[in-house]
């Protein structure tokens, strides 16, 4: 009781830069003019490829939360935006740090006329 559990989906083959043909998006429409969003996430030690986070989404987007760099093998926590979703723009990924908890809370505040602000908090669970 009191959590939600989303198994994963892999990210359709060729469009990796962007959110708008993934499957797994869990998506609520805007409840007010001024809100808060907050999610606490228990990351498993064995989801290696992942990537989850907190999104804003529509034709233009941002999101923050976690992906995998294959280059390096490490989970990064960081945001990233979009404009113009539907066609072919690129997401540029800017990492904040290298992410090795074990739990992650996810904060979005939109204030009245749209302006949104992304925040995070991550524990190390012994």
């Amino acid at each position: 009781d009191g959590y939600l559990r989303l198994y994963a989906q892999r990210q359709p083959a060729g469009d990796d830069r962007k959110l708008w043909m993934t499957p797994s998006l869990l998506l609520q429409k805007i409840p007010a003019p001024a809100f808060i969003a907050e999610v606490e996430l228990d990351i498993p030690e064995n989801a290696p490829d992942m990537s989850t986070g907190l999104v804003m989404f529509g034709e233009d987007y941002a999101w923050i939360g976690l992906r995998h760099d294959a280059g390096s093998g490490e989970t990064l926590l960081g945001y990233a935006s979009c404009r113009d979703a539907r066609s072919a723009c690129d997401e540029n990924f800017k990492t904040e740090k290298v992410f090795n908890a074990n739990t992650l809370t996810l904060r979005m505040t939109m204030a009245e006329g749209g302006s949104t602000v992304f925040g995070y908090l991550s524990c190390i669970v012994l």
